[in-house]
């Protein structure tokens, strides 16, 4: 088993829970903007200001030329504005790293809300185009949405006989069980909603 975290340009995770997370990932990627947060906060996550990501990914638009040039070796571009930052740092993974089976995504909620809900919809995309969910089938990665409050995740569900994928959110280290379901255009979108339950989920 293989690990990913990618880091996003919003809120950086200052609980123990999604910091582990990255403390345990086998591969680091950022965002343009989320590896001003990484540097910012290295230290901090593990006790060392020297650590750095694996890659930097994304239009390069959030960082200055000082930074491109220093960590030429990390960055990679990838000009296009046919996908935001995250799902570029996604498909890179893809790409490059065919042994992750977990892909975790920090830093992707917070700040703008348009980016948040943005974020969080392109969990179904992925669902149906690469097969990452929260409930991955075999040889499929299972991959999330992870801050200090929540985890958020796609989940495949049947209504009226039809499939379609669904955003399922969880209070971060606790187990959620009710389903409630909204229609949007054409397309169904399901919501999890949180219950604390007793169940507390161990790092």
């Amino acid at each position: 088993m293989s690990q990913a975290v990618i880091i996003g340009n919003g809120d950086f995770p200052r609980k123990e829970y999604p910091r582990l997370l990255l403390r345990q990932a086998d591969v680091i990627v950022c965002c343009d903007g989320g590896f001003r947060s990484f540097m910012r906060n290295r230290k901090a996550v593990w006790g060392d200001s020297e650590k750095l990501p694996d890659a930097i990914v994304g239009d390069m638009d959030s960082l200055s030329g000082r930074l491109l040039h220093e960590y030429a070796d990390l960055v990679k571009r990838v000009p296009s504005q046919d996908d935001n930052d995250q799902t570029k740092a996604v498909r890179y993974i893809l790409d490059n790293h065919p042994e992750v089976d977990t892909i975790h995504i920090l830093g992707a909620t917070g700040k703008r809300e348009c980016h948040t809900i943005g974020n969080l919809s392109l969990l179904m995309e992925y669902a149906g185009q690469f097969g990452l969910s929260g409930d991955p089938k075999e040889g499929e990665i299972f991959t999330d949405i992870v801050s200090d409050y929540s985890t958020a995740f796609a989940i495949a569900v049947v209504i009226a006989g039809a499939g379609a994928f669904a955003i399922a959110s969880v209070v971060t280290e606790t187990i959620a069980e009710t389903l409630a379901e909204a229609v949007v255009g054409d397309v169904i979108k399901g919501i999890v909603s949180s219950q604390h339950l007793c169940h507390h989920v161990s790092p």
